[in-house]
């Protein structure tokens, strides 16, 4: 019997680290892919003088004005000039021209072909938009991608990226708070499950995981919405 037990507990790990391994890859394939959109929006700039979503593709890259952007230097919504997006709030005209306009300009694979021109995340069920967003939290405004659930641009970012996931990212790649430095998580919409306290703010704030939830393993998750500061 007990060596039955011991059979049944190896093939057990061996099932659980496998998932980790296989967690841990997409990890490292979101990360990287992050860095191709970062690549991707620093060329676009560099070649055409204005961020995607906020140029004037019509002028070079397409014959309609549909996708065109204002030009007032930020990627937010085309009809109010100069105004950044609420890190809780749907995604505004501009962020849906930025992947139409990458992939125009053939910086960008994976692009959906159809409108919403979605981008799809690496991590399961994910997607990305790009644009000026002021994360209320914390007051701070920047450009950054946002990594949430759902391509429909009308609602609400939703949760997407595990909570244990978020927080083994900022660990590795930022200073390992959801409430500072380049990598932020949860929005003022949506905490409750992402970080411990209130809200997502400020350097001491930690992430809210729960008893047993660990990144590779199979127990229920608090997910987050993450904030990647690009510039």
């Amino acid at each position: 019997m007990s060596i039955v037990l011991v059979i049944i507990g190896l093939i057990v790990g061996g099932i659980l680290k496998g998932q980790e391994i296989v967690n841990n890859g997409r990890i490292k394939m979101q990360v990287a892919q992050i860095d191709s959109v970062k690549a991707a929006v620093n060329t676009f700039t560099d070649k055409y003088g204005y961020y995607p979503g906020d140029f004037s593709a019509s002028s070079i890259l397409t014959s309609t004005t549909t996708w065109d952007g204002n030009e007032d230097g930020i990627v937010g919504d085309k009809a109010s000039s100069g105004t950044f997006i609420t890190d809780g709030a749907a995604v505004d005209s501009e962020m849906e021209y930025v992947w139409y306009q990458v992939q125009l300009a053939s910086l960008l694979a994976g692009v959906e072909q159809t409108a919403p021109y979605a981008y799809q995340g690496k991590l399961p069920g994910t997607v990305l938009w790009f644009g000026d967003m002021n994360w209320s939290s914390n007051a701070i405004t920047a450009k950054m991608i946002r990594i949430q659930r759902s391509a429909t641009p009308t609602g609400a970012p939703l949760t997407a990226v595990r909570t244990a996931d978020a927080q083994s990212i900022d660990q590795k790649y930022d200073d390992g708070s959801p409430g500072s430095g380049q990598i932020l998580a949860g929005t003022a919409s949506d905490t409750t499950n992402c970080c411990k306290g209130a809200a997502c703010s400020g350097s001491s704030t930690t992430y809210g995981l729960s008893a047993g939830t660990s990144a590779g393993t199979g127990t229920a998750a608090n997910y987050c919405v993450l904030l990647w500061v690009v510039q």
